[in-house]
Order: C-alpha cells, then sequence, then structure tokens
C-alpha cells in the first residue's frame, strides 16, 4: 500500500490509488454469475428504506446480480425502485444482512439467522450491519467460529457490541475516546474485519488499522450507512470472483468501500452546491479537495448515484497506471 503509518502502526491515509486495487472492470468474457453475485437480507416493515438503499448502492457499484430476501412489502418496494434485482436467496458471493433489521423483529431475526447459516454453507462473506451484530457475537461467543465476516457499526452499536463480549458497560462515549482499541479489541475476539463508522473511519483487520477521513461531513444522514454496506457487498462479491492473486485483503476492501463512498458523499454535495468542476477532481488527495468549498446538503441516494462515476474513475486509473 502506498499508505503512511504513524508510530503506532496505525494507516493514517488510504488514498484513491489504494482502493482502486479493489475495484474490476469486467471482462469480455464476464456474465451476471461471473461478476458476481450480492444477496440482501436488511430492512423490515419499519425500515424499508434500508434495504432500497443497500441495494441500490451495489447495482450502482458494478455488481453482476443482486438478490434479496424480505417480506411482501421490503420486497415490493426495493422491486419498485431496481426491477435488476432477484426475489430469492439462492447462490451469492456476498451477504449483507442486517442494516434496518430491528433484533426485537422476530420474522427478521429469524430470516437474516437463516442467512447466515446459508452464507457458512456458500463460504460467502458476510457484511454485518446494525441488526445482524448482536447474531454475530452471539455464535461467536458460542463457540461458532464467522468466517469472511466484515462488520459496519456505528459508535453506539460497537459500544453495545463490546458490552455484550466483555460482559461490562461500555458506552459511546468510552468508544469515541478511544476508537482504535475498541476495534481492535472486537477484531481479536471475533476474528472478523471491523469498519467503526464516522467522519474518521476505522478498518480494523489482519493489519494495522486503517483510518479513512471523509472530505466532507454531508454524509451525516439518515441512509448513509445502508449505501456504505451495499457498495462493500458488491465489491466484494466482484473481488471474489477474480484470482486469487488479485483479491484484496477484507480489510483493504473495506477500506476501498469507504473511501469510495466517502468520495461519492463528497461529490453529490459539490454537484448539489452547483460545484460541477469538482468532478475532475475525484482521486485527488483529500488536502486538496478544500478549494470547493464545503458542498451543500445530500440524501443517502444522492450518494449512490455518484457510485458509478467514482468506480469508473478508479478504473480508468489502473488503466492508466
Amino acid at each position: 500500500m502506498s499508505s503512511k503509518s504513524d508510530q503506532y502502526g496505525r494507516v493514517r491515509e488510504f488514498d484513491a490509488q489504494d482502493a482502486a486495487a479493489s475495484v474490476f472492470a469486467p471482462r469480455e468474457d464476464d456474465h451476471k454469475y461471473r461478476r458476481g453475485v450480492t444477496a440482501f437480507v436488511t430492512g423490515s416493515t419499519h425500515y424499508p428504506g434500508a434495504a432500497v438503499l443497500g441495494t441500490r448502492a451495489a447495482l450502482a457499484t458494478g455488481i453482476g446480480m443482486v438478490r434479496y430476501a424480505g417480506g411482501e412489502a421490503e420486497t415490493k418496494a426495493v422491486l419498485w425502485q431496481s426491477p435488476e434485482v432477484v426475489a430469492d436467496l439462492a447462490s451469492f458471493d456476498a451477504l449483507v444482512v442486517g442494516s434496518g433489521v430491528d433484533p426485537k423483529d422476530v420474522r427478521r431475526t429469524s430470516e437474516a439467522r437463516e442467512a447466515l447459516d446459508r452464507a457458512r454453507e456458500l463460504d460467502a462473506t458476510v457484511i454485518a450491519d446494525s441488526g445482524a451484530l448482536g447474531q454475530i457475537a452471539k455464535r461467536v461467543l458460542g463457540g461458532q467460529h464467522v468466517r469472511r465476516c466484515i462488520l459496519t457499526p456505528h459508535a453506539a452499536e460497537l459500544a453495545a457490541l463490546i458490552t455484550k463480549l466483555e460482559d461490562t458497560e461500555v458506552h459511546a462515549t468510552d468508544v469515541i475516546k478511544e476508537p482504535e482499541q475498541a476495534v481492535r479489541l472486537v477484531t481479536d475476539r471475533l476474528g472478523c474485519t471491523l469498519v467503526l463508522k464516522g467522519h474518521r473511519t476505522y478498518i480494523a483487520g489482519d493489519g494495522p488499522t486503517i483510518v479513512v477521513d471523509a472530505p466532507g461531513a454531508w454524509l451525516a444522514t439518515a441512509g448513509t450507512g445502508d449505501v456504505l454496506a451495499g457498495a462493500m457487498g458488491a465489491l466484494r462479491a466482484v473481488a471474489s470472483k477474480r484470482d486469487v492473486a488479485e483479491q484484496p485483503e477484507p480489510q483493504h476492501l473495506a477500506a476501498a468501500a469507504v473511501w469510495l463512498h466517502a468520495r461519492a458523499g463528497w461529490l453529490a454535495s459539490q454537484l448539489n452546491a452547483g460545484n460541477f468542476e469538482a468532478a475532475s477532481a475525484l482521486l485527488d488527495p483529500i488536502d486538496e479537495l478544500t478549494r470547493f468549498g464545503p458542498g451543500a446538503p445530500i440524501r443517502a441516494s444522492d450518494a449512490t448515484a455518484a457510485l458509478p462515476r467514482l468506480v469508473g474513475a478508479l478504473v480508468a486509473s489502473k488503466l492508466r497506471a
């Protein structure tokens, strides 16, 4: 990696070149299955938007196929927005589970549990968000090893997870005060890659903890975490179809998704502010982007709409290298 580490071994920078290593253009002999399949068990009756946002983000990131499993209301919402989605949970290469799933919702938690079992059978990578985090912890504490897992909590969710794992009360403020210690604790305990979401996102895995800073703060709005999970699921499924030597480590792939998501949010905020020239600076170092100003408010859907342009820019940068 071209990134730099501080005295603690923590990666301080993750740039476009690093992110590009986890993004792949379609090959001439690719088809929808060879391009990768991501499955989603997300959303619920009360939060159908999580399912819509995640599946749309995966489609925008370059996946071959998206599958979705949910109740009638959630499935209708997903298919209305994205008729490309297939409403079943047959085979898949990556599973996004938990976004918009209330742990108290018996039906959806049961479906999430079945999906996790299916992912284990298929040896698929699991991207677990909000409503599925507790299930992952429960499995590990019960002696069941969970392979190929990326967890994506925010500070409050990570605090709740540590409380469950350590049997001692931890608060979001504790996580915010010592984020690197918090992510390393959970990664070491569960054996999963851990993504602590925020303006500064910490990604812990097998290597030194990676830190990805967002160019702006407009992503602090509802639904953007669902977009991140969807993009991450797509990147993982696509990468799983490449030669083993080309496949990025889960930690680096998760960091690439965070970088892509942060830049998409920045681009959307600039376009909403009328700064169309910003599209020429997508891969510039973060400290050079301040020249474009603070940007303007965005919705999670705006970030999704910007994803294809970012993916295309990263692919083009690989071709020029």
